[in-house]
């Protein structure tokens, strides 16, 4: 299944706020779960990002990436 998805995330360092807006295409194999999917694709937004594990998801959303 290819899912389209669109988050944002945002974090705090001891000097400023940092917040990034990642997209992308993701495919999942069959079988996967929700919670699977939305763990693997925050996973990938935050090495994408250079956000540490604890940053929040400020927005989040997960869609078929067939309209």
């Amino acid at each position: 299944m290819s899912l389209y998805y669109l988050v944002t995330l945002q974090w705090a360092t001891t000097r400023q706020v940092s917040t990034a807006t990642r997209d992308g295409v993701m495919t999942l194999h069959p079988g996967v779960t929700r919670q699977q999917a939305t763990e693997t694709i925050l996973a990938h937004a935050r090495r994408q990002a250079g956000a540490p594990d604890h940053a929040a998801v400020v927005f989040l959303t997960i869609e078929s990436n067939t309209l």
